[in-house]
């Protein structure tokens, strides 16, 4: 009998992991579609064919706002997703490539308000690693996210991306700025900062290169 109900519990609780995984992975799914759905819109408006170039330029950075914050909401379901459910599972992994390829095409709109619209902005790609264990990664993390909370979202754009994703452009990008180790930071599309950088050092260039509000 105790056999019996021990086989029924793991079933059950095989049937509720799969029912979690399936809900945790839908809900990103929508969130993820709705970014889409805002890229999207992005791409319409700098192709319409109107020379207002300041009211294209603030709906970009109306837009990356938006998208900046969903993807905030994201962030802590993809990593308790990594940390409770199956992350060898194909759903998974096809969530957190579009999650990624989502966060680096989120760099490149980002890229182009700065060079395009708005000199006072600058951003930031970070190079992370979920492979192996990096204790500096996650400081960096934690750096870039307090830095950005003094220096202003509106003015620092920072996107993650994991190294080890298989996807072209994260190779292409690795290659041609030679990133081989992490955690490492690339600047406005031209500065890379290799191994953790502390801080002020971050504050420091890049209050450098764009006029900032008090960081005290």
């Amino acid at each position: 009998m105790s056999f019996i109900l021990a086989v029924f519990m793991f079933l059950v609780g095989v049937l509720i992991g799969s029912s979690l995984q399936r809900s945790y992975i839908a809900d990103a799914e929508k969130t993820l579609y709705y970014i889409q759905s805002q890229f999207e819109d992005l791409e319409s408006a700098m192709y319409l064919p109107y020379s207002n170039k300041d009211l294209t330029c603030k709906y970009l950075a109306i837009k990356l706002q938006d998208v900046d914050k969903s993807l905030e909401r994201l962030q802590p379901s993809i990593v308790k997703m990594e940390r409770d459910l199956n992350v060898n599972s194909e759903m998974y992994r096809m969530l957190k490539t579009r999650f990624i390829s989502t966060r680096l095409k989120y760099w490149l709109l980002s890229e182009q308000l700065r060079s395009s619209c708005n000199p006072n902005t600058t951003t930031a790609l970070f190079f992370y690693t979920t492979k192996d264990k990096c204790d500096d990664c996650t400081t960096q993390g934690y750096i870039l996210s307090h830095v950005q909370s003094k220096v202003g979202k509106e003015n620092f754009y920072v996107s993650a991306v994991d190294v080890n994703e298989d996807l072209v452009l994260i190779k292409t990008i690795t290659l041609a700025y030679n990133i081989s180790d992490v955690p490492a930071v690339i600047i406005d599309g031209s500065t890379v900062k290799k191994g953790l950088v502390n801080e002020s050092v971050l504050i420091d260039y890049i209050c450098s290169k764009i006029t900032c509000n008090s960081t005290e």
